[in-house]
């Protein structure tokens, strides 16, 4: 036992002297930055530095630079042979630090691969030494990566983020918006290997009903931290349409409104629309004198989870920017898609030219169009044309509605099969005569559905029409709209008043 702790003891020694010989005896601050390496391999991965907490962003930042000064502190400590956490050379106190700030070479506190130290008494001595660190991960670092992350983020430096009046995400916390924030940009850059981890954020003020904050990121890509990146969100104030509204610009401001003028003593004076649930309203501020000057702002009016590409066309996803037109027919893929809708002896109900501005749709979204209720039990066939590759979907109308699922947007031709009824339309509350199932506003004559056999007037049924007509070779009594075959008393058209 004895023998044993001896030599515990010799090896203590051993390396109390070994450590006594690598040591260092520095003479100055000066000499002693000149020791220090220009370059540093840290035993780490640069993505593994980002697993802190994100509880805050402000300490998720801060927790990080203490993490690479903690690391580099130890190795330079190792490599030096002089503790950097308690410095003293010629009994003086000194602090070894990290410095974050910006400056002229732009080495900036969240660049994790060029880091500025200092060694400083704190009072009229600092001395400032720039390190690149390397992590073990630098094999998969390179140029042409690098560059493909610069150009994807560069596309997209101001983002816009469409929220609530009930959420709050100024200051620093990474809320579930804030999150959702996060991956729409993510959405923005469009692939699927480059992921976004928040670092801080900023308020940027804002006014009546819409605000704004930066948010700076790391963009990482295939596991590696390539740089940092700067969105500005901008915070509106949304209005929540109910579903029975009719998805149409119109009944969206129609809706809107009052709300503003109950709420926020806004009169809209006009509008425009900006992007799908986003508008620019504009309306007069007025002080006590009666000294008017206009104003203009911008709110998101959408039904909740839906953005609307065009009137009557949304889509359910918040991920993309979605534009859309009516596809004109003089247009190549109008008539081409044409082809498919007559082949099937269907109708064309509508066509329309459906594009992603921004944005990308990596999981199903459910693309919905708003046909009317008239069309309700109705076949609907659906052809599309993405790329040279053309699709056809069968479908029946169901709550004035067709819908399909996409993971892109092209253009869509909306056939419907061939019927001729009289159908209540719920969106203008009359009944409408439709002939080879398109409504035909230039009919005016007889018609039937199984309510019984009307006169339409210019396509509608108007209840008020009363005359004398010849109807399968006998003269009948139109009574209100409705040819009366029983009718007994007096009757008249142009060419006279008849008792029947």
């Amino acid at each position: 036992m004895k023998k044993t702790k001896s030599i515990i003891i010799l090896i203590s020694v051993f390396f109390a002297f070994i450590s006594t010989v690598n040591a260092k005896e520095y003479k100055s601050i000066e000499e002693l930055m000149k020791d220090i390496p220009s370059s540093l391999t840290l035993d780490i991965k640069d993505i593994d530095l980002l697993t802190t907490s994100k509880e805050d962003t402000y300490n998720y930042f801060e927790s990080i630079s203490n993490s690479i000064e903690e690391k580099v502190t130890k190795k330079l400590s190792s490599i030096l042979g002089i503790n950097l956490e308690d410095l003293t050379i010629n009994g003086k106190k000194y602090y070894f630090y990290e410095f974050t700030e910006y400056d002229e070479n732009d080495l900036n506190p969240y660049n994790l691969r060029k880091r500025t130290f200092r060694i400083s008494d704190h009072e009229d001595l600092d001395l400032e030494k720039n390190i690149t660190i390397h992590y073990t991960n630098d094999n998969k670092y390179n140029e042409t990566d690098k560059k493909y992350v610069e150009n994807a983020t560069k596309n997209i430096y101001t983002a816009m983020y469409l929220t609530s009046d009930k959420y709050s995400i100024f200051g620093s916390d990474l809320t579930d918006e804030f999150s959702e924030y996060t991956e729409f940009v993510e959405y923005s850059i469009n692939n699927k290997n480059v992921k976004l981890s928040p670092i801080y954020s900023i308020g940027m003020g804002g006014s009546y009903l819409s605000s704004g904050m930066s948010v700076l990121f790391y963009v990482i890509y295939k596991d590696v931290v390539y740089s940092s990146y700067v969105g500005n969100i901008s915070i509106y104030t949304n209005f929540d349409i109910p579903s029975n509204i009719a998805d149409t610009e119109k009944a969206y401001i129609d809706y809107v409104k009052p709300i503003l003028k109950s709420k926020y003593n806004i009169n809209v004076k006009s509008y425009k629309p900006v992007s799908n649930n986003l508008y620019d309203i504009t309306f007069d501020e007025c002080e006590d004198t009666n000294e008017c000057w206009e104003m203009e702002e911008r709110i998101v009016i959408g039904k909740p989870g839906i953005k609307r590409i065009m009137d009557n066309v949304t889509i359910d996803t918040g991920r993309l920017f979605p534009s859309g037109t009516i596809l004109p027919e003089n247009n190549s893929i109008y008539k081409e898609l044409k082809t498919k809708v007559d082949a099937k002896n269907y109708n064309v109900l509508a066509a329309y030219d459906l594009k992603t501005t921004s944005g990308a749709l990596y999981d199903d979204a459910t693309l919905t169009f708003t046909i009317g209720n008239q069309y309700n039990g109705k076949k609907i066939l659906l052809v599309s044309k993405n790329g040279n590759n053309i699709q056809e979907v069968s479908t029946i109308a169901k709550n004035g509605q067709v819908s399909i699922k996409v993971r892109a947007l092209y253009p869509f031709m909306l056939g419907v099969e061939k019927f001729t009824d009289i159908i209540y339309n719920n969106s203008t509350k009359e009944w409408e005569y439709y002939k080879d199932g398109i409504f035909t506003p230039s009919y005016s004559g007889v018609a039937a559905n199984k309510n019984g056999t009307y006169y339409v007037d210019k396509g509608v049924i108007t209840f008020n029409h009363n005359e004398l007509i010849n109807y399968n070779k006998n003269w009948v009594a139109v009574i209100n709209s409705k040819l009366n075959p029983t009718y007994t008393g007096i009757s008249t058209n142009k060419n006279g008043s008849y008792y029947l």
